[in-house]
């Protein structure tokens, strides 16, 4: 439904995004190669499916000189609803982030969550209702709902799962 190749603000407040699919990244939403700021006030994003990310990812990277670089990112989520998307990889191997993937920031990123819920999504991996990969990415979750969200698929091996409602890999500080 909605892509940005390079810096963007995006402002969800109101609205549905729903049933969608991508065979990549981000089901919903996909903010890739550049500074992002993310900000759901309201809305909802439901149904949306994807390999990693099945509602929303966001890996901000930057191509500088053949090098990718990794830059900031903001994301707040004060209101709105993610419900019931998926993290699935059809060849069965890692797939993470069911409502939320974000992954490769530099320090001085934030991810705040103070409102809205993210209910019923699922990764194959890890994190279910969030997941937060080789971040340096300052992370508060104050407020909001995740609940019964899952991560029930095989890793590392072992047939099970990580973190249903949310998975931290990698380094991150938080609250």
């Amino acid at each position: 439904a909605i892509m940005c190749g390079g810096s963007c603000t995006v402002n969800i407040n109101g609205g549905t995004i729903e049933n969608c699919y991508s065979k990549d990244i981000g089901g919903a939403i996909a903010l890739r190669s550049g500074t992002y700021t993310f900000n759901m006030t309201g809305g909802t994003i439901k149904n949306c499916t994807s390999v990693n990310g099945g509602g929303i990812y966001i890996a901000p990277i930057k191509l500088v000189d053949g090098t990718y670089t990794q830059v900031k990112a903001t994301i707040n989520m004060s209101g709105g609803l993610i419900e019931s998307c998926k993290a699935i990889n059809p060849s069965g191997t890692n797939s993470n982030g069911g409502g939320i993937y974000l992954e490769g920031t530099v320090a001085g990123s934030e991810l705040r969550m103070t409102g809205g819920t993210i209910h019923k999504c699922s990764a194959y991996t890890k994190g279910g209702g969030l997941y937060v990969s080789n971040s340096n990415t300052h992370t508060y979750l104050t407020k909001g709902n995740i609940y019964e969200c899952t991560a029930a698929g095989a890793t590392d091996g072992d047939g099970v799962g990580r973190g249903g409602g949310v998975a931290f890999v990698g380094y991150t500080t938080g609250e």
